[in-house]
């Protein structure tokens, strides 16, 4: 299912929203920091703009050029944005925690070494990635 959620913005006194598409669409691409749409999303966190989510409407207009031409304009914004599920920001608990004892060194090559999973797959530690409640960290040098 998809979630709709709205920002209020005022750029009545100018400034940048920010805000990148992703082609010709209304599907935001991304999100400028030190923007309007940024600050918002810092003072909102549980209502960010994110990449991926797509606006459906500002200040009542719901055609994609009327749409464009509110963005444009220096007014109070009011934008319905849609987030589909899959794209949703809150934190998913662990599956299984991952430790370094699930790994075992199994094999020997020319450069000293070379830590491989059960399965006998290559670990390159450099890409692997530990998912958790505060985000994701990189693991390895």
């Amino acid at each position: 299912p998809e979630q709709t959620f709205t920002i209020s913005v005022d750029k009545s006194c100018g400034g940048s929203l920010g805000l990148d598409f992703s082609g010709a669409t209304l599907e935001v691409a991304s999100v400028k920091a030190d923007s309007l749409v940024g600050s918002w999303n810092s003072s909102n966190p549980q209502v960010s703009v994110l990449a991926g989510d797509e606006i459906l409407e500002v200040n009542g207009h719901r055609n994609a050029e009327q749409i464009l031409t509110e963005l444009a304009r220096d007014a109070f914004l009011h934008i319905v944005l849609c987030r589909s599920a899959s794209k949703d920001p809150s934190p998913r608990p662990l599956r299984k925690k991952v430790t370094f004892e699930d790994f075992e060194e199994k094999e020997t090559n020319d450069s000293g070494g070379s830590v491989t999973e059960s399965t006998g797959a290559p670990l390159a530690t450099d890409d692997l990635c530990v998912e958790g409640t505060g985000g994701t960290e990189s693991v390895g040098s």
